[in-house]
């Protein structure tokens, strides 16, 4: 006779490890932001496979091309034939990994802990060794941070050859590290009792957004934005061109993100005809200045600091009737004081493009700009809030455009492609680089970007 014995107990759904990145060791190399740290731990797995140009593969590595220094600024792969070894700068170039096998995936550990002026690193899991006093202070600034994977720094001949999975960093040195290596095989980090402040599953939890792969902080995975656009102030700008749809007849209301440290006049977005948005720093200066159609502009002024280098959403709306309160803006998800009643706004047919960035050439935005949207309503202020979200962007419905900015667009010729994502009004990209795609976005940083490298170099080669 068999029967249960008490309760089942939950399974645990088992962590699934598909993809690496396959780097070619000419020009692949993906561009993250991690923050500089004092304690920390630092985990990835390579499978090399060959050193190409240079004596140096980076593996972990910084964006400049200065002096070199830094326990995370420059681990490289050395090798000749099929052995080498990792290292790091610490003044010198110092092995901290022993003999690594070309072709055979290896978990490198390595962790710092500022009160006994220590570093450690660990192969496979074994402590290879201990290293007391490792002149951080004469490393550079910055020396515990982190901008690229698969490149040693800025210079041309630092990139990896091979594969890298699993790049994880905590803001702690961790004393046991057996969970992270889990005899061979990447374990969930997020279940560990420390789990890391920067994971990069690398494919996993990828997309592909031609020619970049968005690749984001596995914290960030499940979150509607992780990316945006970077505008210089100067000239960047993205255009909406004109269509049926977008003029406005009556209601309508306009929502956006922005991040912005600049004390110049932007513009974040407008439509010459029909509204602008104008910020001015200086006096912490919203400007709302809507078209009625037959009597000029109304100007709607509120006062609110936005230029604090913090993510800030802004939106407007317009009943397009004669009532009190018809025009509203509304500043992280708040009704301003300021309401216009003027006549007959919305009533004006816009025959002129919409721009993301600028207003007509002038008061270009310097700063971060994200999620878009547009709505021939007038939205209510349960509505705004629930956009706003307590700050991190959810999910749009209702819109007769939407524009998630950096991540959705793919870029080709020089011009970024920024997708109507519930219509068919596509923007267009002037002035701006493959550059201006960024891994952050509102409750979102440290996401990285792939650069040079295609669709195929995903790949289904894991450690096991």
């Amino acid at each position: 006779m068999s029967g249960r014995v008490g309760p089942l107990k939950p399974l645990t759904p088992p962590f699934i490890n598909t993809y690496s990145m396959d780097f070619d060791g000419v020009d692949d190399y993906i561009s993250v932001t991690a923050n500089p740290l004092t304690d920390f731990t630092v985990s990835f797995w390579i499978k090399p496979s060959s050193v190409v140009g240079a004596s140096y593969d980076g593996i972990l590595g910084q964006g400049t091309t200065s002096a070199q220094g830094g326990i995370l600024r420059y681990v490289a792969y050395d090798g000749t034939g099929t052995l080498g070894n990792v290292l790091v700068f610490l003044a010198t170039w110092t092995n901290v990994s022993g003999t690594v096998t070309n072709g055979v995936w290896t978990n490198i550990i390595l962790t710092y802990n500022s009160t006994l002026d220590e570093l450690k690193s660990y192969n496979n899991g074994s402590l290879y060794t201990t290293i007391s006093s490792p002149n951080f202070s004469a490393q550079t600034t910055n020396a515990h941070s982190f901008e690229r994977i698969g490149l040693r720094n800025g210079l041309s001949g630092t990139e990896f050859n091979g594969n890298i999975d699993e790049v994880a960093l905590w803001n702690s040195a961790l004393t046991d590290i057996s969970s992270i290596y889990n005899g061979g095989t990447p374990a969930d980090l997020s279940l560990l009792p420390t789990p890391p402040v920067n994971w990069y599953r690398m494919g996993d939890n990828g997309s592909y957004k031609s020619p970049q792969w968005l690749l984001p902080n596995n914290e960030n995975k499940d979150k509607v934005s992780n990316y945006s656009f970077d505008f210089d102030g100067v000239n960047d700008f993205v255009n909406i061109p004109n269509n049926t749809d977008l003029n406005f007849s009556s209601a309508y209301s306009v929502s956006f993100w922005i991040n912005t440290t600049s004390s110049a006049l932007l513009s974040p977005i407008s439509n010459q005809s029909k509204f602008l948005i104008r910020l001015y720093a200086p006096a912490n200066q919203i400007r709302l200045q809507l078209y009625d159609g037959s009597n000029g502009f109304l100007n709607l002024d509120n006062t609110q600091v936005f230029n604090d280098g913090n993510w800030h959403h802004i939106a407007f709306t317009t009943e397009a009737t004669t009532t009190t309160d018809k025009v509203i803006v509304y500043f992280d998800g708040v009704a301003l004081t300021n309401k216009g009643t003027q006549t007959n706004i919305g009533s004006h047919l816009s025959a002129f493009a919409y721009e993301i960035g600028r207003n007509s050439g002038t008061w270009n935005f310097n700063g971060n700009i994200d999620e878009v949207s547009l709505y021939n309503s007038e939205l209510s202020a349960s509505q705004i809030n629930d956009i706003y979200n307590g700050g991190e962007p959810t999910t749009i419905s209702g819109a007769v455009a939407y524009y998630k900015m950096g991540e959705e667009a793919t870029f080709s010729g020089g011009v970024w492609t920024v997708p109507d994502a519930v219509g068919s009004n596509d923007g267009t990209s002037a002035n701006m680089t493959i550059e201006d795609r960024i891994g952050t976005a509102p409750s979102s940083s440290n996401n990285s970007v792939s650069f040079n490298m295609d669709e195929v170099d995903r790949v289904e080669d894991v450690p096991s």
